[in-house]
């Protein structure tokens, strides 16, 4: 019987009342693979959502996983843990909408700092089952793909450096990342 993650576990969702577990995430392609977020949703033996397993990555290869349990909108709220970006710190709180129906899956991460909406990132589609012809016929169809998230992310971050966005200097920081100086400067 599949079980969320020890770090579920060490926040307390009882392991015995998670019969399924539900994944929403990147594949690796040729051996690369950059997932900003992946999601695991726990499930009961009727088919209900004990918790969230959210895990967020940045591109210095760190990671945070935020275990939520979900309003009956399918929403919840948690403060910013982990340095995703050299352009912004770690202020703020995500809220989360983690949709999982038999039809229907919708994933959006939503950062706001004082009120006010920083940054948006949303996916939905259709749950289906993993099996090798579903993968290969993914992978036939989004060829890459991995290798595109990454690199739209840096492109991305390029063109913010090019607009001279102020940056913070502290790659790995937690919540005493300071900015810059200059604007412009790289992140160590």
């Amino acid at each position: 019987m599949p079980r969320c993650s020890r770090r579920s576990l060490a926040a307390g969702l009882a392991a015995e009342s998670v019969e399924r577990v539900v994944m929403l995430a990147h594949a690796r392609i040729l051996g690369h693979v950059f997932d900003p977020m992946s999601a695991f949703w726990c499930l009961d033996a009727d088919g209900r959502v004990v918790a969230v397993l959210v895990e967020v990555h940045n591109t210095y290869a760190g990671r945070h996983a935020y275990v939520v349990e979900l309003d009956p909108g399918w929403r919840a709220e948690v403060d910013k843990e982990l340095f995703v970006s050299p352009f912004n710190d770690t202020s703020g709180r995500y809220l989360l909408h983690l949709e999982l129906t038999p039809d229907r899956v919708v994933a959006v991460v939503r950062l706001v700092r004082d009120g006010s909406p920083v940054v948006t990132a949303a996916v939905q589609g259709v749950p289906v089952a993993l099996t090798p012809r579903r993968l290969a016929m993914t992978a036939a169809r989004h060829p890459l793909m991995t290798q595109r998230v990454s690199a739209l992310i840096r492109v991305h971050g390029i063109w913010l450096w090019a607009r001279r966005l102020p940056m913070y200097t502290k790659a790995f920081g937690g919540p005493k990342a300071e900015r810059s100086s200059a604007a412009g400067t790289r992140a160590a």
